[in-house]
C-alpha cells in the first residue's frame, strides 16, 4: 500500500529574514510567513490531505495550524523530533558568525555531536527514524509533515543516498516536496520543493 507524504518547511520568520540561527529556538512567523502559509494552505484545499504533523517548534505549528484551518483538519500532532538541526551556543547568532567558525557547517558529515552543534548523521537519524514511524502509523493515507530546512535536507539525503540534501538542496519557506512510500519499493520523489504558490496574489 502506497503512502504519500507532503513534506513542508515552515513559514518565514524575522530571524530567517535578517539572517540570524534559530535552530530549537521559539521564533514566531512574521506577517509574511503567515501569508505564504495561507498561500501553502489555498494549494492544498483539494489534496485530501487527512493528517497534520508538526515539529512542535511556534514557526512550524502556526504554519502546520493555518493549513489545518483551512483543509478542515481539526488537530494538527505536534513532534519534538521534528525540530530543526540544534545549533547550540550559536543559536541566536547571525549566520556569518557560524560560516566563520564552521564554514562547512552545513556539508561535513564529520562533525561529531556536541553542544556546539548536531551533527548531520544525528539529524538524518532523528528525521529517518521519526518519518518512518508515521508513516508506518498512517499507511495508505496523505499526511503532511511541517518540519524545517536542515531536518527535511537531512531526510532528503537519505532517502536519495546524497544526490539531494545538505549543500545542494535549497528549501524555500513553505514549499513542499511530495514523497511515495511503499513498503515493498521505498521512497520515491513525486515533486521537489514545489512553492508555485508563492507567486500567487
Amino acid at each position: 500500500m502506497i503512502s504519500i507524504l507532503y513534506l513542508v518547511r515552515h513559514g518565514e520568520t524575522e530571524w530567517n529574514h535578517i539572517g540570524k540561527i534559530q535552530g530549537h529556538m521559539n521564533i514566531p512567523l512574521n506577517e509574511i510567513g503567515r501569508h505564504q502559509a495561507k498561500q501553502l494552505a489555498n494549494a492544498l484545499v483539494n489534496s485530501g490531505i487527512s493528517k497534520i504533523y508538526s515539529s512542535d517548534l511556534q514557526r512550524a505549528y502556526e504554519t502546520a495550524s493555518i493549513i489545518a484551518k483551512e483543509l478542515n483538519i481539526q488537530e494538527v500532532i505536534k513532534c519534538p523530533l521534528l525540530r530543526e538541526r540544534s545549533f547550540g551556543s550559536f543559536e541566536g547568532m547571525e549566520l556569518k558568525q557560524l560560516i566563520t567558525e564552521i564554514p562547512d557547517y552545513e556539508t561535513n558529515w564529520d562533525i561529531v555531536d556536541n553542544p556546539v552543534i548536531e551533527s548531520l548523521e544525528a539529524l538524518r537519524k532523528r528525521s529517518v527514524s521519526r518519518i518512518m514511524d508515521i508513516v508506518t502509523e498512517t499507511e495508505g493515507e496523505k499526511i503532511l509533515i511541517v518540519s524545517h530546512g536542515a531536518f527535511i535536507n537531512a531526510f532528503l539525503y537519505d532517502i536519495t543516498n546524497g544526490q539531494q540534501g545538505p549543500g545542494i538542496t535549497e528549501i524555500p519557506n513553505t514549499s513542499y516536496s511530495i514523497l511515495l512510500y511503499d513498503n515493498k519499493s521505498g521512497w520515491k520523489i513525486q515533486f521537489l520543493n514545489n512553492n508555485a504558490h508563492l507567486s500567487q496574489r
